[in-house]
């Protein structure tokens, strides 16, 4: 139904209409949990979202992102090593988020220290948005939170 309501906008998508399309995506799955489905829609494509061209890969990513599906996003991601290679931080930025919230869910220690290092190199970097800069170093000050002391002490190993 989302998906339906953004090819049928006249015009480039905004990112306003992104934002609300992702807010009402966020709560159609909250109240129906049918996230398989829409993953295989996207996997599918459609002019706006998914498929296999990278720009439409990427909109499903920051569709899913801003309707908080992480997890759902990771497939849709550009891929981490050349976000890396440009010194994209934004986009490394939203690599580390989807593998702190792996490590998270799943318990896994090799994606939590996967995100700390990302987290810590974009935090690092030069002429970041304000935005972009509190929320590296936001992340790396969590203190709270089911598997999230995996996260503190991996951080305190790191020099």
């Amino acid at each position: 139904m989302v998906l339906s309501l953004a090819e049928g906008r006249p015009g480039e998508l905004t990112d306003r209409q992104l934002d609300l399309l992702a807010r009402l995506l966020g709560a159609s799955l909250d109240l129906v949990g049918a996230s398989g489905s829409l993953v295989a829609a996207l996997e599918r494509g459609t002019p706006t979202f998914g498929g296999t061209d990278p720009r439409t890969r990427g909109k499903a990513a920051d569709l899913l992102l801003a309707a908080g599906r992480v997890l759902e996003a990771g497939r849709f991601l550009p891929p981490l090593a050349a976000a890396v290679e440009r010194g994209d931080g934004a986009l490394m930025d939203v690599h580390a988020r989807y593998l702190f919230v792996v490590g998270q869910k799943e318990g896994d220690p090799r994606s939590l220290r996967a995100a700390w290092e990302l987290t810590r190199r974009v935090s690092e970097m030069k002429d970041l948005t304000p935005a972009l800069q509190e929320r590296s170093v936001g992340r790396m000050m969590v203190a709270d939170g089911p598997g999230v002391d995996t996260f503190w002490t991996l951080s305190q190993d790191q020099p």
